[in-house]
């Protein structure tokens, strides 16, 4: 896969500031130091293997800040924030295929991407509906009642610290309203919760 920059003159232009023979980008996310992307080098051309990487826009501003090798067994990937969610970027790492996630933060450097907090059972929904809220970053996380096999939410936030990332509320498994999809900001100083059915 390639990695474009696109510049509005006259015409569109683009040109290709990195390149990853035999391997694919699936998530980016533009936040405000920059573009924030997942190159997954997965077989026959890889070994499974995925990284994170930061791009300015430019050969020069585009390096590789974190790697995950494949675990023995198991699958890597990565969701990252919506658009501008949240800076430092927030995103969930998948580590493993039997449930487990990581809880991930970075800057923009190899030095500040750092694990917050492992999940055995809970999902972190930040990609889909981590917002800023009061310092922090709220977000869903998900699980699966195994008596009732029934989605549960519940309701997180972090500072950015592993000792500021806690939970806030459980969320009832069901209602009329149906499921926990993801959070927006509200009018006033509070945190709307969108409610809807899976299809």
């Amino acid at each position: 896969s390639d990695l474009p920059r696109a510049s509005h003159m006259r015409a569109r232009t683009s040109a290709v500031v990195a390149d990853f023979p035999g391997a694919g980008i699936y998530v980016a996310s533009a936040l405000p130091f920059g573009l924030l992307f997942s190159v997954d080098w997965s077989p026959p051309t890889g070994d499974g293997t995925r990284e994170l990487w930061q791009s300015d826009g430019t050969a020069a501003g585009t390096r590789a800040i974190a790697q995950w090798p494949r675990p023995a067994g198991g699958c890597t990937s990565i969701g990252l924030p919506d658009r501008g969610a949240s800076s430092p970027a927030v995103f969930a790492l998948q580590t493993s295929c039997d449930g487990t996630s990581e809880l991930w933060i970075s800057d923009g450097s190899a030095a500040r991407t750092r694990r917050l907090r492992t999940f055995v059972d809970d999902v972190p929904l930040v990609a889909t509906g981590g917002i800023a809220f009061r310092g922090a970053l709220c977000f869903l996380t998900r699980s699966l009642d195994v008596l009732t096999d029934f989605p549960v939410h519940s309701l997180w936030r972090t500072d950015g610290t592993p000792q500021g990332t806690v939970a806030v509320v459980a969320l009832p498994a069901a209602s009329d309203l149906g499921f926990p999809l993801s959070l927006r900001g509200a009018a006033g100083d509070g945190i709307k919760l969108q409610f809807g059915r899976p299809a």
